[in-house]
């Protein structure tokens, strides 16, 4: 028994504490005991702190039972301790597989892509292919096309410009053609014209930079200003294709320049020679001679307008051997 009124029980029995007042209800006739709160009668023949023992003994030897709300306490705390990890784990995988869910049904639903238009970039045709740019192209070199030209500072200053030319057969060699190439090189396009009234074909067999593309172009540009050529081929290797065009720009402006090769396509437009390019070229070319498109109407025109204005009309197919060799029957048939 303690000093302050309490009962201990080491062998882990409840503790009995008395107060005041319950002491002083120990001497009434009832008595309520502490630990059941049962009120005990008390009879005349017994002390109430005697029946309060008895009561008490006959209590403790009773098997301890803990109270219900106690048990479901004390377990409902045990079950939280010991789920408290699985509600845990059996968490994570509830989310992962609700993530999982979330993305196999994202595969299966995928969003559309969201197209969007990129302009392609294309550069300038090296050709005439469209109509339009061969108009451009000769509107040109009526405006500016012979104050381009170079000057040939090799000429022999003693030399004096030969001026215009009829060949025998009627090929004319305008002034702008004639008084710009050197002798040899006027002497090298009456021979390719010699030859075509022959009908016999020949080899321009200069060195290497006298200028035998010159003499070429300026051959077949006389030839169209003069209407004694429709179309031409010309088979040249893939690094000499864009040297070809650029000549018979200056040389031979009449003419529409076709590109039939690969590195021309920069522009996005196909450049395979088929029979239905060949088609349009002449329906092209019948409608210009038609028009006298590059040509004279009449007299007065040589008089108001200059001798290059007359470049006359006709088309060129620039392509390679190998297009050739694979397009025989093509290009064969057409004349």
């Amino acid at each position: 028994t303690a000093d302050n009124g309490a009962i201990i029980d080491d062998e882990a029995k409840p503790d009995l504490v008395l107060s005041g007042s319950e002491l002083d209800n120990i001497k009434s006739e009832t008595v309520t005991c502490p630990l059941c709160q049962q009120s005990i009668d008390v009879d005349g023949s017994a002390s109430a702190d005697a029946a309060l023992s008895a009561h008490i003994d006959h209590y403790q030897q009773r098997p301890i039972r803990r109270s219900t709300r106690l048990r479901t306490s004390s377990a409902d705390a045990v079950k939280q301790e010991e789920a408290l990890p699985e509600e845990k784990t059996s968490e994570q995988p509830t989310k992962r597989i609700t993530r999982q869910a979330s993305a196999k049904k994202s595969r299966k639903r995928p969003s559309p892509p969201v197209l969007r238009a990129v302009p392609v970039e294309t550069k300038p045709a090296f050709d005439d292919l469209d109509e339009w740019a061969y108009e451009d192209q000769a509107d040109e070199w009526i405006e500016s096309g012979i104050r381009n030209m170079r000057e040939m500072m090799e000429r022999n200053e003693s030399e004096s410009p030969p001026g215009a030319e009829e060949y025998p057969g009627g090929l004319g060699i305008p002034a702008w053609i004639n008084d710009r190439l050197f002798g040899y090189q006027r002497t090298g396009l009456r021979w390719m014209w010699e030859l075509h009234t022959q009908e016999a074909g020949g080899i321009v067999g200069d060195e290497m930079g006298l200028g035998k593309t010159v003499q070429v172009c300026s051959y077949l540009g006389a030839m169209a200003a003069s209407r004694k050529l429709d179309s031409v081929i010309i088979i040249s290797p893939a690094t000499m294709l864009q040297h070809w065009l650029n000549e018979l720009k200056t040389w031979a402006p009449g003419l529409r320049r076709i590109l039939v090769h690969a590195s021309g396509e920069a522009d996005g437009a196909s450049r395979s020679l088929t029979p239905e390019m060949l088609r349009k070229l002449g329906k092209w070319l019948r409608k210009a001679r038609r028009d006298r498109v590059n040509e004279a109407i009449d007299e007065q025109d040589y008089v108001d307008l200059d001798e290059d204005t007359f470049c006359g009309t006709g088309y060129v197919i620039v392509t390679t051997y190998e297009n050739v060799r694979r397009m025989p029957d093509v290009i064969s048939s057409h004349n």
